[in-house]
């Protein structure tokens, strides 16, 4: 009888380790260490999922929203801890076909810490305008910078 009851007792203990593997979905559900950031955006966007899209996958998702002064609006964001590479100072995001999707503004950019503010645009429109924005003003920039180190060797 004593047999029967460890026997019994040690397939009850065992029986939660053999279901574990009928559910291999619930692997998808452990938690992850994401980091949060905050999405700008200038009027609200028109977003129909609460996921984040890289190139049609799924990097991460809002965790909710929060209307400031002027029409601002504000994500919180969360991007799964397998994507930190890819939070850089170059990354804003884009409210297109009603889903959030990840875009660079430049090619290069440094580390983002968690809770840095990032914009958001609407369309590809106002992310292709604000790129070319920037680049005249760097290009500018870089002009006035050339003029005043001539004009400094031409004085000397």
């Amino acid at each position: 009888m004593n047999r029967f009851v460890c026997l019994m007792l040690c397939a009850f203990l065992l029986l939660p380790a053999g279901c574990a593997t009928m559910f291999p979905d619930r692997i998808d559900r452990l938690p992850e260490f994401d980091k949060v950031y905050y999405v700008v955006f200038e009027d609200e966007p028109k977003l129909d999922s609460e996921d984040i899209y890289l190139k049609g996958m799924k990097i991460g998702n809002i965790i909710s929203r929060k209307e400031g002064p002027d029409d601002l609006h504000v994500l919180k964001i969360s991007i799964q801890e397998k994507y930190d590479e890819l939070m850089m100072d170059n990354v804003a995001f884009l409210a297109s076909d009603g889903r959030l999707e990840y875009e660079t503004v430049a090619d290069e950019g440094d580390p983002l810490e968690e809770g840095a503010k990032l914009l958001g645009f609407h369309g590809r429109t106002g992310i292709y305008w604000f790129k070319t924005k920037s680049t005249v003003k760097s290009a500018s920039q870089a002009a006035m910078e050339k003029a005043e180190e001539l004009y400094y060797k031409t004085v000397k």
